[in-house]
């Protein structure tokens, strides 16, 4: 019983503390949500994309035009 009342303790430090770092799949990984952290990953992976095609487009109208 204490026990299961320190690891819920626990856990929500770690959800805490997940969220005060800003990485929502460490916080999903915490608690039992995975399908929202497929979501997280996904949303990340299509942003980190997203900048980084926008970037080499840039670059490559700056050195070609």
């Amino acid at each position: 019983m204490i026990k299961k009342i320190t690891n819920q303790i626990d856990v929500q430090g770690y959800t805490l503390y997940s969220l005060l770092v800003h990485t929502p799949a460490s916080y999903c990984y915490v608690t039992d949500r995975c399908f929202l952290c497929y979501y997280f990953i996904l949303f990340y992976f299509i942003l980190f994309y997203f900048i980084l095609f926008y970037f080499i487009l840039f670059y490559f109208i700056l050195f070609y035009f």
